[in-house]
């Protein structure tokens, strides 16, 4: 429901949470981010030959991205599609008191999604990362 064009009702931020709960979905937030971007540094080191190479790239992806992101009005209008790529999630603060969504205007973030966006990374990273390195190990 809009009533203005500047003000917009965000579902479940007049919600109170139990300490324990926020704490265990802080904390899975965090793991399931951790895992993600271990999967992508996975991948990033079956796609090069050298540890260097995808060690660095991997640090460059990252600080280009977030660099990319901060820059004004470069990608403002697509800054709720982009929050759906791993890196973009790693705030759970913000996830679990939907600021995120009023940051960003990604109103379909929040606890679960935001778990199954980052499950999703993941899986994705870990099945590209074996096919490659199958494919690696069938040429040698």
């Amino acid at each position: 429901m809009t009533y203005n064009k500047f003000i917009e009702i965000i579902p479940g931020t007049s919600t109170i949470m139990p300490l324990y709960r926020f704490l265990g979905e802080f904390f899975l937030l965090q793991l399931l981010f951790i895992v993600a971007s271990v999967a992508f540094c996975i991948l990033m080191s079956t796609l090069s030959k050298n540890s260097a190479v995808s060690l660095s790239s991997s640090i460059l992806f990252g600080a280009a991205y977030i660099f990319i992101l901060k820059m004004p009005g470069l990608l403002s209008d697509v800054t709720h599609i982009t929050s759906a790529f791993f890196l973009g999630l790693n705030s759970s603060f913000e996830i679990i008191t939907r600021s995120f969504a009023e940051k960003t205007g990604a109103y379909y973030i929040n606890t679960c999604s935001a778990s199954a966006i980052l499950l999703a990374w993941t899986a994705l990273f870990i099945l590209i990362s074996i096919f490659i390195f199958e494919k690696r190990e069938e040429y040698i």
